[in-house]
């Protein structure tokens, strides 16, 4: 799986690149939304590669998968949520 695809490349916006804390917080929403939407694809990707597409334990599988290893990468992710999936199967 091609990881890449699922990271925002644009940095979060810092404060001081602003004039006005409200045109900060426009765009740091705006980050926040498109980072929400990039691991909500992930999760769709994962849950289609394991068959877990419809399941109604797929949300529980991928939270507990990103909560097991978004720390040390999306990779990392895929491999808890594997590990998960193949208890559903």
């Amino acid at each position: 799986m091609n990881f890449d695809k699922y990271v925002n490349e644009k940095p979060h916006p810092k404060m001081k690149d602003f004039s006005t804390k409200e045109e900060w917080n426009i765009e740091a929403e705006k980050y926040r939304r498109e980072v929400l939407a990039l691991r909500k694809k992930f999760q769709e990707d994962l849950a289609e590669e394991y068959e877990l597409t419809g399941h109604p334990k797929e949300d529980k599988v991928f939270n507990m998968a990103w909560d097991r290893g978004h720390s040390a990468g999306l990779s990392e992710v895929e491999q808890e949520y594997a590990e998960l999936a193949s208890l559903l199967h």
